[in-house]
């Protein structure tokens, strides 16, 4: 049998799903010529997917394969030391041979579960300058004399006068969401693949504005001289207080939903008033429609969930390339038609999604070099 560690990179890299196709030629040639590799193929599978799935939901993906790694050098090493003989002489021939074997390159996972690391949350200033965000811990940042704070709660801002009222960018990447404290006290909860223009201070007597590409969710600092409004696509949401989402991912499209408080819907002449547990629709060349929603396929997506009841594949594929960085490649219209129900977690491995939408057996989503298509 070929270099036994190797096999076990190779077999791992297959439960990934990210053996390229001259590595899975690779493997189906040893697999047929060898038993006992394909008895090392049955202990690595055995070895690798022993969680409970429902573990998996609040699991770094990356962390976990970095853990599978470790775990199969640790049984490499373990199985080597029982064949050499006990004593100093052993333990020091099986230090020289782990050391001599050349290090894995950095593992890299399925690019369907985790975004490359160079997508991250970018901050654009009124004056051009940008800059890039860590998605964790507690962080400053200093441009002009403007200075930004981000920690585990928000990002928030402590501006110069000369700063303070210019149109500054927050555009927040798939797989990723976050919280901004604007000045007035406002809390908005930026959803994946959203962005939001704001000033870092709202001028004194005037309205609170901001735009809206994407969804967001806004709790809004009570003001009654000042009114706040969320330019969202062709929509405009208006509020002195309360809670409302705004999903303008489609920007002639427009979902406004009111949670607390009360507010105004408008668009070109139409306007209609909402009040909590009611939504707007806002479609190009049709009526504002006003209807009773569902929180579960509205804000739900704030506490890490998301629903879908009876959503087009190509929808869903809307939604997947939004959670999980992943295009869904349709393979025909009439599959882009089909109908899916379920639910999804953000922190969820993909292929456990694949398969539970799968299971309904009104489509069938499969991987097909390395990309994702449904038919």
């Amino acid at each position: 049998m070929e270099n036994e560690f190797q096999i076990r990179i190779l077999l791992i890299k297959e439960i990934f799903g990210t053996l390229t196709p001259e590595e899975q030629e690779k493997l189906d040639q040893i697999l047929a010529a060898s038993e006992e590799a394909r008895a090392l193929r049955i202990e690595v599978k055995n070895n690798t997917i022993t969680a409970p799935r429902k573990d998996y939901y609040t699991r770094d993906m990356e962390a976990d394969f970095q853990e599978v790694l470790r775990r199969h050098r640790v049984i490499k090493v373990r199985r080597v030391r029982n064949r050499l003989l006990t004593g100093f002489a052993a333990i020091c021939l099986l230090a020289s041979i782990y050391w001599a074997w050349p290090r894995l390159p950095e593992a890299m996972p399925p690019r369907s579960i985790m975004p490359p690391r160079s997508h991250a949350m970018m901050l654009e200033f009124a004056n051009g300058e940008t800059i890039s965000m860590q998605e964790n811990g507690m962080q400053s940042y200093k441009i002009g004399s403007t200075t930004v704070y981000k920690d585990s709660r928000f990002l928030r801002f402590q501006p110069s006068e000369a700063d303070a009222y210019g149109w500054n960018a927050l555009t927040i990447p798939p797989r990723k969401e976050q919280r901004l404290l604007l000045s007035d006290g406002t809390e908005v909860y930026l959803n994946s693949a959203s962005r939001l223009r704001f000033p870092f201070r709202f001028q004194a007597g005037g309205v609170r504005e901001v735009y809206l590409d994407g969804e967001a969710y806004f709790i809004v600092k009570e003001d009654a001289a000042r009114p706040f409004i969320v330019h969202a696509g062709q929509a405009d949401i208006q509020t002195t207080a309360g809670a409302f989402n705004a999903n303008a991912y489609t920007a002639t499209d427009v979902l406004a939903s009111i949670v607390s408080g009360e507010a105004t819907v408008s668009a070109g002449t139409q306007r209609s008033s909402l009040r909590p547990g009611e939504q707007s629709r806002v479609a190009t060349e049709q009526p504002i429609t006003t209807t009773a929603y569902d929180p579960r396929y509205t804000t739900a997506w704030i506490h890490g969930e998301m629903y879908f009841n009876e959503m087009t594949v190509k929808d869903f594929g809307e939604l997947t390339s939004r959670w999980f960085n992943t295009t869904l490649y349709i393979d025909s219209p009439e599959a882009g038609e089909k109908r899916v129900s379920g639910k999804m977690f953000r922190n969820q491995p993909l292929d456990d999604l694949i398969e539970q939408v799968n299971q309904l057996q009104t489509t069938e989503l499969y991987w097909k070099n390395g990309m994702l298509h449904a038919k």
